[in-house]
């Protein structure tokens, strides 16, 4: 007599198999469909929150900025400050003297080294020379030419 009762080992592996991925759908599309519930889709409050987000962006871009201006001021603060007056030391009328000197050769070599090289002379003479371009001699010889071409 064969076995009624027994079943195919196959086919209901394959039935628990294609209810285990049919359970697995049906939870991932009730998961997605709360998760759509609970979604924010209020473009107001998106707006709202974008606005949030770049005004924090902008007051730490100041805050920055701010910042490194102090940091340069400090610094350029620094650079500048001198230290205390040194007391002058004692000097004597004749290390004056030769500073004084010393001051003034320079001067003078500055002074030296912008003049011109050599400058214009102009001497005047008192004597009035006769101009040969013009003179009787070459008038009449003109006056015959011009006649001469003329008739």
């Amino acid at each position: 007599m064969p076995k009624k009762l027994a079943t195919n080992t196959k086919a209901l592996e394959a039935r628990e198999r294609k209810a285990a991925v049919k359970k697995a759908n049906q939870e991932k599309a009730v998961r997605e469909a709360e998760d759509r519930l609970w979604k924010d889709d209020d473009k107001s409050m998106a707006r709202k929150q974008q606005k949030r987000e770049e005004d924090e962006r902008k007051k730490a871009e100041i805050a920055k900025r701010k910042a490194e201006a102090k940091a340069l001021l400090e610094q350029e603060m620094n650079s500048i400050k001198t230290q205390g007056k040194q007391p002058l030391a004692k000097i004597s009328r004749q290390q004056v003297l030769e500073e004084m000197e010393k001051k003034q050769r320079a001067i003078d070599a500055i002074n030296a080294a912008n003049k011109p090289l050599q400058q214009r002379v102009i001497i005047q003479n008192d004597i009035i020379e006769e101009n040969l371009n013009r003179t009787l001699a070459d008038v009449e010889v003109a006056l015959a030419l011009i006649k001469q071409l003329l008739f």
